[in-house]
């Protein structure tokens, strides 16, 4: 169970346009999947390049936030997002692929697709500093890596993971999948949702 420390952070931070844009694109039933803390101490290296989630056809829409818990500044090794990598729209062929790592035997396509975008102002990665409580948004496809912590300081940020809710093929109904799971509306009050559908 989440404590009560851990609620009233997503409660501050939802209250924000960042928990609008999830509401008009995932639904007040969308659940929270994951909760993890990412601290990266001083001298820490570059993080592996990766994607949160597969691409999936049928599969429900997910979505990362990323909450700051500090301020960030580009020194403290800022998250590096390849913004042209979340849907198969953007790779030649129409076809979504996993990204490049020494970990793994990656699709060529992947490693010219990652070339072009380090080669390419046009294309590059985008990272962004930080105020403590500011967050980003992500389709949880998009490759990302964190970068190098250069500072004198840890950077620590609260990732969410939001999935859209499974719903019948009947009607288009919200299955009841029962008690016990955490979900946006639940961290959202009801004020908030009419300002944002009115406006």
């Amino acid at each position: 169970p989440l404590s009560s420390g851990v609620k009233e952070v997503l409660r501050s931070a939802l209250s924000s346009s960042a928990g609008k844009i999830l509401l008009r694109t995932l639904g007040r039933d969308a659940e929270i999947s994951k909760i993890t803390m990412i601290t990266s101490e001083p001298g820490s290296g570059l993080q592996y390049l990766h994607s949160d989630a597969c691409w999936s056809e049928s599969g429900p829409r997910l979505i990362s936030m990323f909450l700051a818990l500090e301020d960030i500044k580009e020194d403290m090794g800022m998250t590096r997002f390849y913004a042209d990598t979340y849907a198969p729209h953007c790779f030649p062929g129409g076809k979504w692929l996993p990204p490049p790592d020494e970990y793994s035997h990656p699709h060529p396509e992947a490693v010219e697709i990652l070339q072009v975008h380090h080669n390419n102002k046009n294309c590059s990665p985008v990272s962004y500093e930080l105020q403590a409580g500011d967050c980003v948004l992500m389709d949880s496809t998009t490759w990302h890596r964190g970068g190098n912590n250069i500072s004198d300081r840890r950077r620590s940020i609260l990732t969410i993971a939001f999935v859209a809710a499974a719903r019948t093929k009947a009607g288009g109904q919200v299955k009841e999948d029962g008690d016990g799971k955490l979900r946006l509306g639940d961290f959202i009050a009801s004020r908030t949702e009419r300002k944002f559908f009115i406006s």
